[in-house]
C-alpha cells in the first residue's frame, strides 16, 4: 500500500488575500515620508550652507572693522594733531591723548568746556565767532587761530579746523582737529622783528643807499626821490 505522506502537524498554512488599495496607501505614505524627509534633508544644508555663509561675511566684516578702527586708533593717538569733538553748548565729548601736550592734562581732565582753555587774546574772538556760526548754519569755516592755556600756565597757539555733524537740521556735534603753530608763529613774529630792524637800519642809515636788481632796476632806497634827483649830473 502507499501512504500519503502527511504535513507536519506545526505547519499552519492559510491561503493570504492581498489588498491592494492598502498597500497603495502604504507605498503612497512612504513615498511622502521619504520626499518629506529629503526635503527637510536639503532645506537643512541650504540654510546651514547660508548660515555658514553669513558667520563668515559676519567674520570678515568684524574683522575689517576691527582692523579700520585699529587703523584710525592709531592714526589719531600717534599724529601729532589732536582731534576732538564738542557739543553745540562747546562741551567736550572727546578728545585724543595729544591734549597731554597741548593742554598739560590727562583727557579725562579736559572733559570741559573748551573755551575754557582760550586766554583773553583778542585772536580768539574771531576764532569762537567762527565756531558759533559753524553750529548756527551747520556750515564748516575756514581754519582760525586760537590761543590755549594749558592746566600749567603754558600758552600755545593753534590752527582749528572743524566741521559740523547735522540731524534733523540743528548742529549737534563739532568734530574738529588743532595744530600746533607756536613754533611756526614765534619764527614769523622774530622774521617780522627782523625785517622791522633791518628797515629801521636801511631807512636811518646816513649814508644814501639804492638798492637794483639784475636788470638795473631800483627796487629800494633810503633816501626821498627829491634827493635822488638832486644827486643827479
Amino acid at each position: 500500500d502507499k501512504y500519503e505522506p502527511l504535513a507536519p502537524a506545526f505547519l499552519y498554512r492559510r491561503d493570504v488575500t492581498i489588498d491592494k488599495e492598502k498597500l497603495r496607501w502604504v507605498a503612497r505614505t512612504s513615498l511622502f515620508i521619504v520626499l518629506a524627509i529629503g526635503t527637510f534633508v536639503v532645506v537643512l544644508i541650504y540654510f546651514n550652507r547660508k548660515m555658514k555663509h553669513e558667520i563668515n561675511e559676519r567674520k570678515r566684516t568684524e574683522k575689517a572693522l576691527l582692523d579700520n578702527r585699529e587703523t584710525l586708533r592709531n592714526i589719531v593717538e600717534n599724529t601729532t594733531n589732536l582731534f576732538y569733538t564738542h557739543t553745540a553748548d562747546h562741551e567736550i565729548l572727546f578728545i585724543s591723548p595729544q591734549c597731554r601736550d597741548f593742554l598739560q592734562c590727562e583727557p579725562e581732565e579736559a572733559m570741559i568746556r573748551w573755551t575754557e582753555f582760550a586766554t583773553d587774546n583778542p585772536i580768539n574772538e574771531l576764532g569762537i565767532a567762527h565756531t558759533e556760526k559753524a553750529i548756527e548754519t551747520g556750515q564748516p569755516q575756514p581754519p582760525y587761530e586760537l590761543e590755549l592755556i594749558g592746566k600749567l600756565g603754558r600758552k600755545i597757539m593753534v590752527e582749528v579746523r572743524e566741521k559740523p555733524i547735522v540731524e534733523n537740521g540743528k548742529t549737534v556735534l563739532i568734530v574738529g582737529s588743532l595744530t600746533d603753530i607756536t613754533h611756526r608763529k614765534r619764527a614769523e613774529a622774530e622774521i617780522m622783528a627782523s625785517q622791522s630792524k633791518y628797515r629801521a637800519l636801511f631807512d636811518y642809515n646816513p649814508i644814501q643807499t639804492v638798492v637794483v636788481d639784475q636788470d638795473g632796476r631800483i627796487t629800494n632806497f633810503n633816501f626821498t626821490e627829491s634827493g635822488l634827483d638832486s644827486t643827479e649830473p
